[in-house]
C-alpha cells in the first residue's frame, strides 16, 4: 500500500504482540486512528481501549484523542500500543468480539 503526500502510517502493536499497519490523513487526531484500529479488529465498544505511545523520556503516555496525532508524536517513525484503558468485568462486556480481543489476550 503506498502513502500519499498528505497520509502517515502508524504501526500499532496489538494486545496479541501482532502488528496492525494504520494510515491516516496527517491532521488526524487520536481518536480518528483508534476508531480505525477497533474498526479493523472487530471491537465496537471502543470505550474501553486506547492507544498508547513512548514518551521522549521513555515513559508510557496515552494518545490524546481530540489532539492531532502529529502533536503528540512530533515526527519520525513511532509505534502505537493498543491498550486496554478501563479494565470491566467479563459479564458486563456486550459484544462478544470486545470480550475474546481483551481476556483471550489477558489471560
Amino acid at each position: 500500500m503506498s502513502i500519499m503526500s498528505h497520509e502517515k502510517a502508524y504501526n500499532v502493536t496489538m494486545l496479541d504482540s501482532t502488528q496492525l499497519r494504520v494510515v491516516l490523513p496527517k491532521k488526524s487526531n487520536g481518536q480518528d486512528c483508534l476508531e480505525q484500529v477497533c474498526s479493523a479488529i472487530g471491537v465496537l465498544e471502543k470505550e474501553y481501549f486506547g492507544l498508547q505511545y513512548i514518551g521522549k523520556s521513555g515513559e508510557p503516555l496515552w494518545l490524546n484523542a481530540r489532539n492531532p496525532i502529529k502533536e503528540q508524536l512530533g515526527k519520525g517513525t513511532h509505534t502505537l500500543y493498543f491498550k486496554v484503558k478501563f479494565f470491566i468485568k467479563p459479564h458486563k462486556i456486550i459484544q462478544p468480539s470486545t470480550r475474546l480481543g481483551t481476556y483471550d489476550v489477558v489471560n
